[in-house]
């Protein structure tokens, strides 16, 4: 068994809150358990006689819990280069979004692509300090096969897809076969690789679709993500579209779809009354700050947290920095005025740690450097950090989420193993990683310029948006 001794923290980060720093403070690992964490001088005492214990030093560092970015589309680099193609005031709403910027991409990625760049989206994400990440993407072998060998923990919420065709199937039966394989060989319940299902909206995906996508998951008892109230057109089209049904919401009700499993992804556009019936049924949501300029509207945050909501923080789209998200949620919710704020201005440190990890539902695996826990952690050298000075409990707190690190993480673990060490990855090829994607992206950009230049059909529809069907 693996023992650890992070020994000796300028500043240990137990949980988000200033009153949750210690100075000087250890932690001690026992396999992939925490074992220990407080005061250095009593952690020592408590391992003073074990053998074989590898110390990591805390001199001029950081020491926290690892962070959960609750909502990715990890391997989607791709989109990348197609956001550069049109002037991005044209685009007012998702379904644009997905037509010109996303559809592409999707409909060429080949599984040798979806993994290549998803493991190199997860060593982007340990850089940056994600431990932990729902992934919403094609490929469901592929891409779990790429969580499985990163070494971070992780749910792969499997895309479900009906609108266009894709490579990985060119409809939802094929891709409900393809996730059920997953689920055989992949997925470990309660563990560091967990598969769940993932459509993508209520408006691009067959009902019939969604509902066999929801049985899946009672079978196995796994998370159902889906991407609603993205924005106020998508309400607006399904409020019109189901109306006969007594509206939207209640037609998600009516599929069964509003549970303690599920998870919404956004929820940009849901209003008091929506987020009421939400809380009402324990549906969790994930808050994606950085999409909401875009859409020209804030979350009701604060009152989702208000009602206690299940509330995780997401990055939605490439690059994907947690760091990022933080601050996009602590800018965006003191510039909007509303009814609610929220109650302490280290919140979304809260929902980047505990705050993802309830959304997830692993709330007593991660999230805090709590006895008992994970061994997820993070480290980052603050001997020189000029954006947490003077160096206190607050500023560190209120500098990790208003200016994030300068740096890349450290030390790295996930489950108790080290995946990196002084800034270095332990067992991930990098330059190896950097030269395949970049290949790839070539390719992608190759085929796609092209496609745009020849004036190609680049994608297949089995349906329109918004069908009903």
């Amino acid at each position: 068994m693996h023992k650890f001794h992070f020994k000796d923290f300028d500043y240990l980060v137990v949980q988000p809150s200033p009153d949750h720093v210690i100075i000087g403070g250890s932690v001690y690992v026992e396999g992939d358990t925490i074992k220990a964490a407080g005061d250095a001088a009593e952690v020592e005492k408590q391992i003073k006689d074990n053998d074989d214990v590898k110390v990591i030093d805390g001199k001029g560092k950081l020491l926290m819990p690892g962070l959960v970015d609750a909502h990715a589309h990890i391997g989607d680099w791709c989109s990348q280069i197609c956001y550069n193609s049109l002037n991005f005031d044209m685009i007012e709403e998702v379904d644009q979004i997905l037509d010109i910027y996303f559809w592409p991409a999707w409909a060429w990625y080949t599984a040798e692509a979806a993994y290549d760049f998803t493991l190199f989206g997860l060593a982007h994400m340990l850089k940056h300090g994600t431990t932990c990440s729902s992934n919403n993407y094609l490929w469901a072998g592929p891409t779990i096969r790429a969580l499985s060998d990163s070494g971070a923990r992780g749910i792969n919420h499997a895309n479900l897809l009906t609108i266009i065709q894709r490579k990985d199937g060119k409809n939802g039966e094929e891709q409900l076969a393809r996730i059920e394989e997953t689920i055989s060989e992949y997925h470990e319940p309660d563990g560091r690789v967990q598969v769940g299902v993932g459509p993508d909206t209520p408006w691009n995906v067959q009902s019939d679709i969604l509902v066999k996508g929801m049985e899946l998951a009672e079978r196995h008892d796994l998370q159902y993500g889906i991407h609603i109230a993205e924005g106020f057109a998508e309400m607006e089209e399904c409020e019109k579209l189901w109306a006969g049904k007594g509206g939207y919401m209640k037609h998600l009700l009516d599929l069964g779809l509003l549970t303690p499993r599920t998870l919404v992804w956004h929820g940009i556009a849901f209003n008091h009354e929506q987020i009421d019936i939400l809380a009402e049924r324990d549906v969790a949501v994930v808050h994606c700050p950085m999409r909401c300029p875009e859409f020209r509207y804030n979350t009701h945050l604060a009152y989702m947290l208000h009602k206690g909501m299940r509330v995780g923080l997401g990055t939605d789209h490439a690059p994907h920095n947690i760091f990022r998200s933080m601050y996009g949620c602590r800018l965006l919710q003191d510039a909007t005025q509303r009814e609610y704020h929220l109650e302490n201005p280290w919140t979304p440190l809260e929902l980047a740690t505990q705050g993802g990890a309830r959304a997830l539902r692993l709330e007593d695996q991660i999230g805090t450097l709590d006895i008992g826990k994970k061994a997820d952690l993070i480290t980052y050298d603050i001997s020189r950090e000029s954006s947490f000075f003077p160096h206190t409990e607050a500023t560190v707190i209120m500098g990790l989420i208003m200016q994030g690190p300068s740096g890349t993480t450290q030390d790295v673990m996930v489950d108790g193993k080290l995946l990196r060490q002084n800034g270095e990855f332990t067992e991930l090829d990098e330059d190896d990683l950097w030269e395949r994607t970049s290949r790839r992206i070539n390719e992608f950009k190759d085929y796609y310029y092209d496609g745009l230049k020849q004036g190609k059909q680049m994608v297949v529809r089995n349906h329109p948006d918004y069908a009903g069907i």
